[in-house]
């Protein structure tokens, strides 16, 4: 397992590219944040084990494939049974998107491969336990993966106050960093140079 450290100011912008266009190679990335390729591929292995990248993917659009309705559910049950119906829908053919709520709804987004709706879901879900289901058909939709900056908000590591626009970068031990302000970068540096200093000394 690598190492959990805190994402810094190179982390983010290779979130945002890789949202962009995620079959980016490591070497256009490596070229946008300064690093080697070997090292943007640990960067990127590391984003994995903590979780913050989940998966690579494509977005599919399975109208073109074949005819289905795109249709959004809704499905209100009693939280007790609301899991395992969650797991039935994930599984459950031309689903792309499901969404469980605390109260119990599961919201569903899929694409029917039959006119008769409630006839598919009855194929291979029980709804027993379902005590109310709607239906509305989807005209449009557009599934955005790209992040807003507002989304790459950090805290300043020296006071924890968010790091806006205005905000500024320095490299330390390795790490680029994102500081609210100089006081608070030069208050860093100068904490990690003590420290330094008195490893050395030990």
């Amino acid at each position: 397992m690598r190492d959990k450290r805190d994402l810094d100011q190179t982390d983010l912008r290779l979130l945002q590219l890789l949202s962009e266009n995620a079959r980016r190679p490591y070497s256009d990335l490596a070229d946008a944040v300064g690093l080697s390729a070997p090292a943007v591929s640990d960067r990127i292995d590391r984003l994995e084990d903590q979780g913050v990248i989940r998966q690579f993917t494509i977005d599919i659009d399975r109208r073109k494939l074949q005819q289905r309705t795109p249709v959004m559910i809704v499905f209100e049950v009693h939280p007790t049974h609301s899991e395992a119906l969650y797991d039935s829908l994930c599984s459950l053919s031309g689903v792309e998107h499901v969404f469980k709520q605390y109260d119990g709804t599961i919201v569903v987004y899929g694409n029917a491969p039959e006119q008769n709706l409630r006839k598919w879901l009855e194929a291979e879900i029980d709804l027993d336990n379902v005590t109310a289901l709607d239906f509305e058909l989807v005209e449009m939709y557009q599934w955005v993966q790209d992040l807003d900056e507002t989304e790459f908000a950090l805290p300043c590591p020296v006071c924890e106050n968010t790091v806006k626009s205005d905000g500024i970068t320095a490299t330390v031990g390795g790490r680029t960093l994102a500081f609210c302000c100089p006081s608070c970068r030069g208050k860093y540096e100068q904490e990690f140079e003590e420290r330094n200093n008195n490893a050395n000394e030990n």
